[in-house]
């Protein structure tokens, strides 16, 4: 197996963690594992959900940090019932599918 095959692999999954996730919840940690996606395209790592999830609060979109922000805080405890905005969870989602697709974010369409 190659690299690329190897980095291919990787991605799908975390894109079947994400959607997985989606379906059956948590759904927290579907927007987490979308900061993992999210970072393995920006620089190929390999990261936890809490590292990925802190990682997009420094490198992503500020209009996603709340929604970030309380994925952060139900995953680590700090708030397990903080204020998720469940359609924008699910936006998030569909989004960081089409990036990891198409290599652009529906926002910038």
């Amino acid at each position: 197996m190659d690299a690329t095959e190897a980095s291919d692999e990787a991605l799908q999954k975390m894109l079947v963690e994400m959607a997985r996730a989606m379906e059956r919840g948590p759904l927290h940690r579907m927007v987490l594992n979308g900061c993992r996606v999210l970072r393995y395209l920006a620089d190929s790592s390999v990261v936890t959900r809490e590292e990925a999830g802190r990682w997009a609060l420094g490198h992503w979109r500020s209009s996603d940090h709340d929604l970030i922000e309380a994925a952060l805080a139900r995953e680590t405890g700090a708030d397990k019932k903080a204020a998720m905005d469940l359609s924008a969870a699910y936006f998030f989602g569909f989004r960081v599918e089409v990036i990891a697709k198409e290599g652009v974010d529906p926002e910038d369409q």
